[in-house]
């Protein structure tokens, strides 16, 4: 723990700018991968996802009349409000343990903030060892997010946009 908070002060000190991963530079480095504006959805994947695949893993936030989809609702308006204030545009959820619900709360989260049509979201499982955000949504997918960051697979080719059916 005091590695990674003196690894914040370092960062704050020196504005991340020495090693090249300024705000600029992070902008723009996420502009080459995913792409600046409506052009880059025209490579995107669309991919329909089955409504009962979804409730069967305790997905429920893309439907806003579903009263289970109230706390992730109210949780999506603190977090926004939140991250708005202090002009924050990325949100991980993450915990110290496995089997804890980290891929159910970060799917429903992201559908209700979906939801919302001044907001997009990218969904990316940065679980390494055991992904799961895939069998979750009852999609197949032979490569994740480790063969992006290996160089075995390009982002453009692992996105896909969802739709229910």
């Amino acid at each position: 723990m005091e590695n990674i908070r003196q690894a914040i002060e370092r960062a704050k000190r020196h504005g991340g700018q020495q090693s090249g991963i300024g705000p600029e530079s992070l902008r723009h480095d996420a502009r080459q991968v995913f792409g600046d504006g409506q052009e880059s959805a025209d490579w995107i994947q669309e991919v329909k996802l089955d409504v009962g695949q979804l409730q069967s893993e305790r997905i429920f936030a893309f439907d806003g009349k579903d009263l289970r989809s109230r706390s992730f609702d109210m949780l999506r308006t603190e977090i926004l409000q939140s991250m708005d204030q202090k002009g924050w545009r990325t949100l991980a959820v993450t915990s110290p343990t496995p089997r804890c619900g980290k891929t159910v709360t970060a799917v429903n989260l992201a559908l209700s903030v979906a939801r919302q049509r001044e907001r997009q979201v990218i969904l990316a499982d940065l679980d390494l060892r055991k992904p799961n955000l895939a069998t979750c949504l009852g999609l197949k997918c032979s490569e994740g997010t480790a063969g992006v960051i290996e160089g075995r697979i390009e982002f453009r080719d692992l996105a896909q946009a969802f739709h229910l059916r």
